[in-house]
């Protein structure tokens, strides 16, 4: 899908996304279609969860955010820095799961963690029910305005 960027302007992509296209670039039909069948089994979990609940909250990622173009040096324990897509994929699966089920979801300022940088909140709704996500996400900034908050700048 964005194989042909890696090729044209390799110089446009952060260095974790040409090693994700390039591992792409290794798998087969029959991989991707297993990748396909894991989705579609995810799809069908979360439709049952959401028979039962409106909405999962979650972490936005694993991690506070970090320095643009830096990664993160640890997400839990320490990690590889060598590993690009490693530390993509450490950083965000709690975002990773739902953009793959094709869930509506918000991600929200909810706060600051180690460093004064921002943390938020991910707000996940059922398939196609991007009005209750849209509802919460402003209840949510309604009880906690964060608009002026501002993280350290050094």
């Amino acid at each position: 899908m964005y194989g042909h960027l890696a090729d044209e302007r390799p110089e446009d992509l952060m260095p974790y996304t040409l090693e994700m296209i390039e591992h792409g670039r290794t798998l087969s039909g029959a991989d991707v279609s297993v990748a396909l069948r894991n989705v579609q089994n995810l799809q069908l979990q979360l439709h049952q969860v959401f028979q039962e609940y409106d909405l999962i909250l979650a972490p936005t990622n694993a991690a506070v955010a970090w320095p643009h173009l830096q990664p993160p040096e640890k997400i839990g324990s320490e990690i590889n820095q060598d590993d690009m897509a490693g530390i993509n994929y450490g950083a965000i699966p709690f975002t990773m799961v739902f953009n793959s089920s094709f869930n509506p979801a918000s991600s929200i300022p909810c706060g600051f963690g180690e460093g004064g940088m921002p943390v938020g909140l991910q707000i996940i709704g059922g398939y196609d029910d991007d009005a209750t996500v849209l509802r919460a996400s402003r209840a949510f900034e309604q009880a906690r305005p964060w608009s002026g908050d501002r993280p350290p700048v050094s």
